[in-house]
C-alpha cells in the first residue's frame, strides 16, 4: 500500500508543472478531479489559485460548449423523435416555464438540485 501511495506522488510530482493545463482539462471533463486537486493544492501540493482559476475556466467552457451543442439541429431532430413521457413531459415544461426568455434561472434551478455546484 505505501508503495502504490509512493507511485502516486510521484505521478502528482510530474503534474506540477503544468497544474494550469491539468485544472483547466479536468474542469471541462469532470468536476470530481478538481475536488481532489483543490485538497492537495490545500495542502501545499499545488497553486491554490491556479487550482480555482483554471478550473473555473474549464467549468465555463464545458458550459458553454454543452449549450451551443444543444442548439443544434440534431439535438432538436432526437428531441422530435424522442417521447417523453407525460410525467417527463410536465417537468420539462415546468423548467421551461420557469425562466421564460431567459436561461439563468432553469440553469440555477437545474445546477442547485443535480449537484453542479461550482458555479
Amino acid at each position: 500500500m505505501l508503495y502504490k501511495m509512493a507511485q502516486l506522488l510521484e505521478y502528482f510530482i510530474l503534474v506540477i508543472p503544468y497544474i494550469s493545463l491539468v485544472s483547466f482539462i479536468s474542469g471541462i471533463l469532470t468536476e470530481e478531479l478538481l475536488v481532489v486537486l483543490g485538497i492537495l493544492a490545500g495542502n501545499g501540493v499545488f497553486p491554490l489559485w491556479k487550482v480555482c482559476l483554471f478550473g473555473f475556466l474549464g467549468v465555463i467552457v464545458h458550459d458553454i460548449c454543452m449549450y451551443f451543442l444543444a442548439q443544434t439541429r440534431l439535438v432538436y431532430a432526437v428531441k422530435r423523435k424522442w417521447k417523453l413521457t407525460q410525467k417527463h413531459q410536465d417537468l420539462s415544461n415546468f423548467i421551461e416555464q420557469l425562466g421564460g426568455r431567459t436561461y439563468f434561472f432553469p440553469s440555477f434551478f437545474l445546477n442547485s438540485f443535480m449537484g453542479r455546484g461550482l458555479l
